[in-house]
């Protein structure tokens, strides 16, 4: 039976594997920052085209995923494996960022209404505002328990090209049984971390960002290799 390492262990670990690698996987991320924010920016023009940023941003982070995969892996990764999901396997990396967009929209939906509402001066029922209110409450707790569900779905896609996306989705949802606590307390102890970012003007994320894809593609190692 293989053996299960704690959190700290795979904290650990992914220090290990980030040793001499930090400068470039921070260049990497603040790289991807800035392209997406620039897709944001210039693709928003129309309507019609407002997801078409974030489609894109979900396509490119599964470059992210490949190039820490690798690095966890003591694989010689490249900045190029950002745009790995336009060179293989497009169609199953278009659908899964589609579907990840479109849930990422119906989480917004409350948020959305609210803030239109107060840019617009209009004044909401203090029942309305309470129903959006426990609605975003409710779509948060429901959003973080399907990222837990589908939290391999990267990882495994990248793994697996072969399979389709129904069977990667279930093989996700089928390896987190009975592991979703561990990777809520791993995600959960990277906070206080985020917050030490917060005075940095979000410059430190560069360097806990890479600790935290990092940490991530050595659970899913663990776990399933």
């Amino acid at each position: 039976m293989q053996e299960t390492f704690s959190n700290s262990e795979i904290k650990n670990s992914a220090k290990i594997a980030l040793t001499g690698n930090y400068t470039r996987s921070g260049l990497l991320l603040l790289f991807y920052f800035m392209l997406t924010s620039m897709l944001q920016r210039y693709l928003n023009f129309h309507p019609l085209l407002s997801v078409l940023p974030m489609i894109l941003s979900n396509m490119l982070l599964f470059g992210i995923y490949l190039f820490f995969l690798k690095l966890s892996l003591g694989q010689e990764a490249s900045p190029f494996d950002l745009f790995f999901a336009f060179q293989d396997s497009p169609k199953k990396t278009l659908c899964i960022a589609c579907l990840y967009t479109a849930f990422t929209g119906i989480l917004e939906l409350p948020a959305n209404i609210l803030l239109n509402a107060f840019f617009l001066q209009k004044t909401l029922s203090d029942e309305t505002l309470k129903l959006l209110l426990g609605l975003q409450i409710a779509l948060l707790v429901i959003w973080y328990l399907v990222h837990l569900n589908l939290s391999l779905v990267y990882y495994l896609l990248l793994d697996f090209p072969e399979l389709t996306i129904k069977e990667i989705l279930l093989l996700s949802i089928r390896k987190m049984r009975g592991q979703k606590l561990r990777l809520f307390l791993l995600e959960l102890s990277f906070v206080p971390i985020f917050l030490l970012a917060i005075p940095t003007m979000g410059i430190g994320l560069l360097w806990i960002m890479p600790y935290f894809y990092t940490a991530r593609s050595k659970f899913y190692l663990n776990l399933v290799h």
